[in-house]
């Protein structure tokens, strides 16, 4: 693995923690769920997991905007790697 594809996953794995961390509930909001009707309890849920969806969404498009970032690094890297060694074999 290299050095790109190592930050690359570390950011995974940053990410997932934070998701997992915003999904768990305070003592006071369980005690709360508590006492909804079964109908509000599921309305509650979806409520959650929508909140949730869109979190991932907007993880998802942060990631996206980073992997084109370092594509066009990666690809500007390339291109003066390519250009020293065509000076190299120049001179």
């Amino acid at each position: 693995m290299d050095s790109g594809q190592y930050v690359y996953h570390e950011m995974l794995n940053n990410r997932s923690k934070t998701v997992n961390r915003s999904v768990q509930l305070a003592d006071g909001d369980q005690y709360r769920l508590d006492k909804l009707s079964p109908g509000l309890l599921y309305l509650e849920q979806v409520c959650r997991m929508l909140e949730n969806i869109a979190k991932l969404q907007q993880q998802n498009y942060s990631l996206q905007k980073e992997v084109e970032i370092l594509k066009s690094q990666h690809a500007e890297i390339k291109g003066e790697q390519g250009l020293r060694e065509n000076l190299l074999q120049v001179s």
